[in-house]
């Protein structure tokens, strides 16, 4: 049922009596599909310029799922409104449409349309990469941002491309994403596979770790065994990463059923007396969605929950399932240096400060604000600020060193 184009009409054409005129519509259907045919389509010259089944293929896929066609060989996946699921639906629609295998972290490195069409005739059976180059740089220590709990990094993407840091911004994926792939059942088992890609990437410290939600967990993690190993840790942030729920101490849940219970009055007042068990349902159910989601989209609209967890592909949803198994079987030991607390300022009323959780876990803390909610702090308009705040944190050893 879904509409196969969109045209923006200045008027509805109508009848005398203000009925819309159908056969006028028709018309201007008509015409504005010959029009397009008519039109010496940038689309023809980009498929004349690489000329081969690929990038007809890609130019096809990519209409079907951002609904835009390929503007022109420069055109960006990201820019032109692509995210995380718009990326995996991509690359799923891609391997049936071509009969390859893609790794995910393809469309990451190389989103311009006629250099992902480059790097796909090139591809093969992919290797589990986890490393995915986010921003080019040199002259300083590479910076390593690991994954959220839907496993992909486009979540990191906004922030990463505006840092001024000189160094390099690489995300981690997770394992997963791709088919053939199995995701990882604890967290220590993402930082050991983790670590070893980091230390063939960056044989030397000082090592520059960043984590966002979950990802901070397995942050953490790849620290501690560094600092235990003897290697030097330059910086370890942590973007409102919480421990698991089954973790947080008895007055935060106290707290968040108190308010609750608190706006259940007023909410049942201004709903019809009908409508009051699905008030209910909405209101108990509400905690739940923020605690299962498993990606950050899902934490924008409670009420859509249902609908998103339908629409994901299966190996987001596989991949988030595991990682929260895995974040609520860790234990996370005692780091010797610091860490560096990124909280939004939005965050949730009634959920535990994150300096409560974590000053058992390090020998000192630092906490930093930023713009936004958990699942919009690193995305625009707030990555700007985002990155502006790790960029001067992340100067601060390196100056020192």
């Amino acid at each position: 049922m879904r509409p196969a184009r969109f045209y923006l009409a200045n008027e509805i054409p109508r009848l005398p009596s203000s009925k819309q005129d159908v056969h006028a519509l028709v018309a201007l259907d008509a015409a504005n599909v010959q029009k397009e045919g008519a039109k010496p389509a940038d689309e023809a010259a980009i498929g004349s310029r690489v000329g081969d089944r690929i990038a007809q293929a890609v130019a096809r896929v990519w209409e079907e799922v951002l609904l835009a066609p390929v503007g022109g060989p420069h055109d960006d996946f990201f820019d032109a409104g692509g995210d995380s699921l718009k990326a995996i639906t991509f690359a799923m629609e891609l391997e049936r449409a071509l009969g390859l295998e893609l790794s995910p972290t393809l469309l990451y490195e190389t989103p311009s349309f006629s250099g992902f069409c480059e790097v796909l005739r090139e591809c093969r059976a992919p290797r589990y990469a986890p490393l995915v180059l986010l921003k080019a740089g040199a002259g300083s220590p590479p910076v390593f941002m690991i994954h959220g709990v839907g496993g992909n990094v486009v979540d990191i993407l906004p922030t990463a491309r505006r840092m001024a840091y000189p160094g390099a911004v690489i995300g981690i994926r997770a394992r997963g994403l791709a088919r053939g792939e199995i995701p990882h059942s604890s967290v220590e088992a993402m930082a050991a596979d983790y670590l070893r890609e980091i230390k063939a990437r960056q044989p030397n410290g000082p090592y520059c770790l960043c984590g966002y939600s979950l990802g901070g967990l397995v942050a953490f993690e790849i620290a501690r065994q560094l600092s235990e190993s003897g290697n030097e840790v330059g910086f370890v942030g942590l973007f409102d990463t919480l421990m698991s729920p089954l973790r947080w101490p008895l007055r935060a849940w106290l707290s968040i059923v108190g308010r609750r219970i608190a706006r259940l009055p007023g909410t049942l007042r201004t709903a019809p007396l009908r409508a009051w068990a699905a008030e209910l349902r909405k209101l108990a159910g509400r905690p739940h969605a923020r605690l299962a989601a498993p990606s950050a989209s899902m934490q924008r609209d409670d009420a859509s929950l249902p609908g998103l967890l339908s629409s994901l592909p299966i190996r987001v949803l596989r991949v988030a399932a595991s990682a929260l198994i895995a974040s609520a079987r860790y234990r996370p030991g005692f780091y010797c240096g610091e860490l560096t607390l990124f909280t939004p300022i939005h965050r949730e009323p009634g959920l535990p400060s994150l300096e409560a959780i974590w000053r058992k876990h390090a020998r000192t803390l630092s906490i930093v604000e930023t713009r936004g909610a958990h699942s919009t702090m690193l995305s625009a308009p707030n990555a700007d600020s985002t990155a502006a705040s790790l960029t001067r944190c992340l100067c601060v050893p390196i100056v020192r060193d």
